[in-house]
């Protein structure tokens, strides 16, 4: 993983405004058969996926898996299941 950025909006309500994060844009790196492709996925800030999310970035010994497919391998998304 390269990069996890936060993507805030504003709402505005009758009781005034407030910032939420809408989503996560996270860009990573992966190579198949020797090639390196940099993508970037975007995570919808549920509270299941801010856990997985803090869960992968906080343990030194879990891995960030990425699915690809193997006809075009820039077509890729991550997996956040923590694996040890």
């Amino acid at each position: 993983m390269i990069k996890v950025e936060k993507k805030t909006q504003i709402k505005q309500t009758r009781l005034g405004s407030r910032v939420t994060v809408d989503h996560y844009e996270i860009k990573y790196v992966y190579e198949v058969d020797s090639l390196f492709f940099e993508q970037a996925d975007v995570l919808l800030a549920t509270e299941v996926n801010r856990y997985k999310l803090r869960k992968v970035m906080n343990s030194k010994d879990s891995v960030l898996s990425v699915r690809y497919s193997s006809e075009d391998p820039t077509r890729s998304s991550i997996d956040l299941r923590a694996k040890k």
